[in-house]
């Protein structure tokens, strides 16, 4: 498996990535646009894994200063559990550190199980909650808020 810096080029494979992976509590992934307006912008930064030279899952994150928040990690199905996830949190960790990021935050559906459990596993804790954060036509969902101090991250990633 191979990782590598997001450009928007890759906008795309991300939208094909988004579509065949996500079990989103929304009806509609991101669009090839949507995520090429978010890599040109530089406060963004994100990793594409590559399993067998094909695309196979991504993380994205912004840059909010002395943090960061994951806007989106999608994995194709037949890569999850493989821990695809791990290196693509392997490759914010790093790039984190190097920009001495102290935290990481994300938002999860409080129905996605799978992720929670993935999350917590790499020292992320729930610190609030967002009442009806996704919308769909079948009604809201709500999202756990959970954040990591990179030190945390680092320890579970790399046993430091």
């Amino acid at each position: 498996m191979n990782f590598s810096q997001l450009t928007s080029i890759e906008a795309p494979i991300l939208a094909e990535i988004a579509r065949f992976s996500l079990d989103a509590p929304w009806e509609r992934p991101w669009q090839a646009k949507e995520f090429e307006q978010l890599l040109i912008n530089p406060a963004h930064r994100g990793w594409m894994a590559a399993c067998q030279t094909e695309p196979c899952g991504y993380l994205l994150a912004a840059d909010a200063g002395d943090y960061v928040d994951i806007l989106s990690i999608a994995i194709l199905p037949i890569y999850q559990r493989q821990r695809i996830g791990q290196g693509l949190l392997t490759q914010l960790a790093t790039w984190s550190s190097e920009k001495n990021i102290k935290s990481i935050s994300l938002d999860v559906a409080t129905v996605n199980q799978g992720a929670i459990a993935f999350y917590k596993r790499y020292g992320f804790r729930t610190i609030g909650e967002r009442k009806g954060y996704y919308r769909s036509s079948k009604g809201s969902i709500d999202a756990l808020v959970m954040k990591a101090g990179l030190q945390k991250l680092q320890r579970a990633l790399f046993g430091e």
